[in-house]
């Protein structure tokens, strides 16, 4: 059994690199400092109970990668609705504004019938069996429904980041419009 002296003089050197790879892993510095932790944490818990393996950089990095496959895994899932950011501000009390615009935007992607599920399912934290019962369904039809609308969301999400990157070409063209709108008077 390891001791947090010998694990945190073996695991010094190597640092740096796994903070490397985790940045190389995750879309952001925030995920890859998570990373970065978590494999630290599940290589001292490793490193307490079992006979000290001899720490490297694969070692290290194989930790890690396993560790991100396994939340990109379960992320995919549980199909995540929404940016963790916004599910945020519904559950600390939005803004007002804030609030409508993305009930907006999903009444603008969803029925009815979808919309009330998700926010049962998301925000109230309604079992399937709990949803079915409200909504008078089966349970499979619950989970056809959420699976469908978590689908569109992240489809529609997808279609409005492509158009934010046209967002110049917009510019430019509307500007080439006005110009001939006032040049033709």
């Amino acid at each position: 059994m390891g001791s947090n002296e010998h694990f945190e003089s073996a695991v010094n050197p190597l640092l740096e690199g796994l903070m490397r790879y985790c940045l190389y892993l995750s879309p952001s510095r925030w995920e890859a400092e998570d990373l970065f932790q978590d494999t630290l944490l599940k290589l001292l818990s490793y490193f307490r109970s079992h006979e000290p393996p001899a720490l490297n950089k694969a070692l290290l990095a194989t930790t890690a990668r396993h560790l991100w496959i396994d939340r990109h895994r379960k992320r995919e899932r549980l199909g995540l609705m929404i940016p963790i950011e916004e599910a945020e501000l519904v559950q600390r009390g939005a803004d007002y504004t804030e609030l409508r615009a993305l009930v907006e935007w999903l009444a603008a992607h969803l029925s009815y019938k979808q919309m009330r599920m998700l926010l049962l399912a998301e925000i109230h934290r309604f079992t399937y069996q709990e949803i079915a019962e409200e909504m008078e369904c089966t349970v499979p039809s619950v989970k056809m429904v959420l699976h469908r609308s978590k689908r569109l969301l992240r489809d529609a999400r997808d279609e409005q980041a492509c158009l934010k990157e046209r967002l110049p070409e917009v510019e430019l063209w509307t500007s080439e419009l006005m110009s001939c709108g006032a040049a033709g008077r």
